[in-house]
C-alpha cells in the first residue's frame, strides 16, 4: 500500500535533487532513547489519600523526567519528555492505527530547583505549593518543584532531594520506608551525590545505621537482642534492686562468702 508521506517525500526528493539538501523517507533514528522514570499502574486498589504529594492523580502510564540541582528543567527537557511519551505510547499500543487512549498517560517534569528558564519560556500555572502545570497541545504536563514542597510527611520523599540541608534531613527522618534494601541503597546513593555536590549533612551514615538498628530491634527476640553482650554490658544502667529482681534469697546468698554475710549482718545490727 502506498503511503501519503512516501508520495510527498518522493516529490520533495525531486524538488531538492539539485540543492544542498537531501530527503529521507521512513528513516530509522538509530539512537537509544531512555525515559528517566516510568510509573505504571499494575492493578487497582491503592488509596489515593496516602499518595505522595503531586502524585495524587496518577494515570495508568506516567512518564517522568527529573532534573537535579545542576540540571535545568527547560523547554528542551519538556520536548524530550513529550517525545518519550509519543514513542512509549506507540511501543505499547497493540495496534498502531488505534493507539492506547492519551487519557491513559500523564507527563511529569520534576525539578530540584525552581526552573527560572522554563518560566520565561512557558506559561507556568500555579496549582499548590511545589506543584505547577503547563499545557502543551492536547497534553498537560505536571511540574513538581522540590525546593518549594511543603514540610509535611506527604512530601517527605521529595525533601530528601531538596537543596537545603535541614529539609534533606527532615525527609530522611520522616519518610517511612517500606523495604530495607531500598532504604540502604537510596541512602548510600544520596550520600555519594551530596558529597559530589558539596552539600554537607549532619545526618551521617552512622546515624542511618543507628536508625536501621532501632527499626529492626523490635522484631528480635530477647535472646537475639542480648547476643554478643558481656555480662557487665547486660547489667549496665540497671539499679541494684532491678539486678536482683526475680532472684530467691538463697540464690543471692550462694554468691556471697561467709565473711561478706557476717559483715552485712553486723552493719544492720548497729
Amino acid at each position: 500500500m502506498v503511503k501519503w508521506h512516501h508520495v510527498l517525500g518522493n516529490a520533495l526528493r525531486d524538488y531538492f535533487s539539485d540543492t544542498c539538501y537531501s530527503v529521507g523517507i521512513d528513516r530509522e533514528l538509530k539512537i537509544k532513547q531512555f525515559v528517566d522514570i516510568l510509573i505504571i499502574e499494575e492493578h487497582e486498589g491503592e488509596n489515593r489519600e496516602h499518595r505522595l504529594k503531586g502524585f495524587e492523580n496518577l494515570s495508568k502510564y506516567n512518564v517522568i523526567t527529573y532534573k537535579s540541582l545542576r540540571q535545568p528543567l527547560d523547554s528542551w527537557a519538556l520536548d524530550e519528555l513529550t517525545s518519550y511519551y509519543v514513542l512509549f505510547r506507540k511501543m505499547i499500543s497493540p495496534d498502531q492505527d488505534k493507539l492506547i487512549s492519551e487519557e491513559e498517560f500523564k507527563l511529569y517534569g520534576i525539578s530540584t530547583r525552581f526552573p527560572e528558564k522554563l518560566k520565561k519560556q512557558e506559561l507556568l500555572e500555579y496549582k499548590n505549593p511545589g506543584v505547577y502545570e503547563i499545557t502543551r497541545g492536547s497534553k498537560k504536563i505536571e511540574i513538581l518543584i522540590i525546593c518549594e514542597m511543603p514540610r509535611e510527611k506527604k512530601a517527605a520523599l521529595w525533601q530528601m532531594f531538596n537543596t537545603k540541608t535541614e529539609m534533606i534531613e527532615y525527609g530522611l527522618s520522616e519518610y517511612k520506608w517500606k523495604r530495607e534494601d531500598y532504604r540502604k541503597l537510596v541512602f548510600t546513593e544520596l550520600v555519594m551525590k551530596y558529597q559530589e555536590e558539596g552539600i554537607k549533612m549532619s545526618y551521617t551514615e552512622k546515624d542511618f545505621k543507628r536508625d536501621v538498628a532501632l527499626d529492626i530491634i523490635g522484631f528480635l527476640s530477647t535472646e537475639e537482642r542480648l547476643q554478643g553482650l558481656r555480662p557487665e554490658e547486660r547489667l549496665q544502667g540497671l539499679r541494684p534492686e532491678e539486678r536482683l529482681q526475680g532472684l530467691q534469697a538463697e540464690q543471692i546468698l550462694k554468691n556471697l562468702s561467709a565473711e561478706e554475710i557476717k559483715a552485712y549482718l553486723r552493719s544492720i545490727e548497729q
